[in-house]
């Protein structure tokens, strides 16, 4: 520290130059410390340091940056459910209605609509099984 010592005595004079400044950010890692050594956080010095808020990953995405890096085998990437939409066009209906079911439980408020939905895919399993039987 001793080595930047004249930079900062002309950060704390008011002569210092661009190279005194850049220095001083070089070696002194943090602003805390910074500030303890100048007695404030000049602006000069707020191009050098980057935002001071960082986001913490959450476990699951940390095990898997951990697992892909050190893992022999890396684990396969996990296929996401199909959406209720895309159910219905597979004609997979029955799968649909417990999807429906799963929502009505979390949201007991709209029971109603679900209601509705499960009637009309229940309709459209008797037309189907009827168009099968026809054939």
């Amino acid at each position: 520290m001793y080595y930047i010592y004249p930079d900062i005595k002309a950060v704390k004079e008011g002569t210092a130059t661009e190279k005194n400044i850049r220095r001083i950010a070089a070696n002194i890692g943090n602003i805390p410390a910074l500030r303890r050594l100048l007695g404030s956080d000049p602006e000069d010095f707020a191009r050098f340091y980057p935002d001071t808020v960082t986001t913490t990953p959450s476990t699951l995405s940390t095990i898997d940056t951990f697992l892909a890096t050190y893992s022999k085998n890396p684990p396969a990437p996990q296929k996401k459910p199909p959406t209720l939409a895309q159910l219905i066009k597979s004609k997979q209906y029955e799968a649909a209605i417990e999807r429906i079911k799963e929502q009505n439980l979390n949201n007991p408020e709209k029971s109603i609509y679900f209601a509705d939905q499960i009637r009309f895919l229940r309709k459209l399993i008797l037309l189907r099984d009827s168009n099968t039987v026809a054939e």
